[in-house]
């Protein structure tokens, strides 16, 4: 065997001695960090700044829908067509269910900055 390699246990192969084997997706990784369940890949050495840039995308995606929401709850009560509505029972309804959805939105927001990693 070569002296920068190690025999891996599970796989029987010879490997660089950083890698770590996978049990998910049963290889060696080489640098490996963690196995993403959600990209369903390993994140390791060779794909660390994909991963990565992917976790920024993802967060700035959904901290920009967040605050799209915000902003247009807030706006929608400067309106005046909007301000008329509001007095009658149906236009309650409607912010009623403007805010649940705000707030589900917000919780999948931080739900998903949470178990993203």
């Amino acid at each position: 065997p070569p002296s920068d390699k190690n025999p891996c246990y599970y796989c029987c192969s010879f490997v660089h001695e950083s890698s770590k084997h996978c049990k998910t997706c049963n290889k060696c990784v080489i640098g490996f960090d963690h196995h993403c369940k959600w990209l369903n890949n390993c994140v390791g050495e060779r794909n660390y700044r994909w991963f990565f840039a992917f976790v920024c995308a993802t967060m700035a995606a959904t901290t920009l829908q967040f605050a799209l929401c915000i902003w247009l709850f807030v706006d929608s009560f400067g309106d005046d067509w909007y301000r008329t509505r509001l007095q009658e029972l149906y236009s309650m309804h409607l912010v009623a269910w403007q805010v649940v959805i705000g707030i589900v939105a917000g919780l999948l927001a931080i739900t998903d900055i949470l178990l993203m990693h």
